[in-house]
């Protein structure tokens, strides 16, 4: 693989017979086996070797075989390969996929976003289903439903930042109360908010159910009264 480029038709007139482009690599292809098409498909691609240790009785052929071909100057990350023709340690025609790398990693930070009401009171309502850590005393995972509920002051949390920062918790041992305190705590001290509330409903260990409940309240701040609506047999006046 020689280049990457945005646009192959603007130079594949001034490319040699022996090479081609696609959208997101080049090759160079000696003969016998050139001019080839490669794989256009992102993540995909064909790289061809020298050609002067073809021998039949000294060829490797490998499909199917996750390699390293990076020890064939090809690429620095791990391929799969579906075929992989070797002659005398030297790499002379392959076909592969890369290995597609995660959009995203596990991060312990947390983003904020200027509160677009400042000067209202409102209720910010989260839930994150697929929450999880492992048991300190046995290192088994546990799994919980967290529940944030917030009234903002100046900012509000990021939804991405909040993901990656939970996913972070995922190889981590930690006991339910300190888990759920720790990320209140996070969370308080990011978007030092006028009121939240945290609640982890870990799921059954040892045929018992865990509820931890923790909570921050702004100092001086106090919640606007309740206010009660008068309760109607039906919702509306359509009866079903």
């Amino acid at each position: 693989i020689t280049s990457c480029m945005v646009s192959p038709r603007r130079c594949l007139a001034d490319d040699s017979p022996s090479t081609q482009r696609t959208a997101s690599m080049t090759f160079d292809l000696p003969q016998p086996f050139g001019p080839t098409t490669p794989v256009s498909c992102e993540g995909t691609g064909m790289t061809v070797g020298s050609t002067k240790l073809l021998k039949p009785a000294s060829l490797m052929w490998v499909k199917r075989k996750t390699a390293d071909l990076s020890f064939y100057n090809v690429s620095s990350q791990r391929a799969c390969c579906f075929k992989l023709i070797v002659a005398g340690g030297v790499l002379i025609f392959a076909t592969f996929y890369t290995e597609p790398r995660m959009p995203s990693t596990p991060a312990k930070t947390l983003e904020t976003f200027p509160n677009p009401k400042v000067g209202r009171d409102f209720h910010i309502h989260m839930e994150v289903p697929e929450f999880t850590c492992l048991c300190p005393k046995t290192g088994q995972p546990d799994f919980a439903t967290l529940i944030l509920d917030y009234i903002p002051d100046k900012t509000c949390v990021e939804l991405k930042s909040l993901k990656l920062y939970m996913w972070s918790f995922r190889e981590e041992g930690h006991f339910h109360e300190d888990v759920t305190n720790r990320i209140l705590d996070d969370l308080v001290k990011a978007t030092k908010p006028r009121f939240m509330r945290l609640t982890a409903k870990f799921y059954v260990r040892g045929g018992i159910f865990t509820n931890v409940v923790a909570e921050h309240r702004k100092k001086g701040w106090q919640p606007a009264p309740r206010v009660d609506l008068t309760q109607f047999e039906h919702p509306s006046n359509t009866r079903g």
